[in-house]
């Protein structure tokens, strides 16, 4: 998601995403931006991430685990997690930051909430697609082709593995 400054809507109704890692430059998820991606299992929110919009996760219904790096826990719009299992789901956030997001609505109401070892994981993707000019996201697309995946993961004393 590089050069991307509104998400919302981007994939709206994508049926086979199976998971996402939002891009480090992101700092609000826009409205309904996941809304209705029945196969999405997991979500990485990077650290820079400030808000999310209004029913960006309803009705994910396989949701089961969500990453998120912010040390404060995101303002969100309404109904953010509708019809998404999140009573049945883990909150995985940073160690220092696990009180605050137990005690702020919706994130409060994972049946789950952990922390996390590692300060932030960030995957670089280099997407082979190009995109038309009016492109508005891929809603009810199949996915997309990647042709390199280079994790690298930095832990809370600073160390980098790649």
């Amino acid at each position: 998601m590089q050069n991307v400054t509104n998400t919302s809507y981007m994939f709206y109704n994508c049926s086979n995403l199976k998971s996402a890692t939002i891009g480090k430059g992101i700092t609000s998820i826009g409205n309904y931006a996941f809304s209705g991606c029945s196969s999405l299992t997991s979500i990485t929110i990077p650290k820079n991430v400030k808000s999310v919009g209004e029913s960006a996760f309803e009705n994910c219904p396989r949701l089961k685990d969500v990453y998120c790096y912010a040390e404060k826990a995101p303002a969100t719009g309404s109904n953010v997690f509708a019809s998404s299992p999140i009573s049945n789901a883990t909150l995985n956030v940073p160690k220092a930051s696990l009180e605050s997001y137990k005690a702020t609505a919706p994130w409060s109401e994972f049946g789950a909430i952990k922390s996390m070892d590692v300060e932030y994981i960030y995957i670089e993707t280099d997407v082979t697609s190009q995109f038309p000019t009016d492109w508005k996201g891929w809603s009810g697309t199949t996915g997309y082709t990647s042709t390199q995946f280079a994790p690298m993961v930095t832990t809370n004393d600073g160390r980098t593995i790649s």
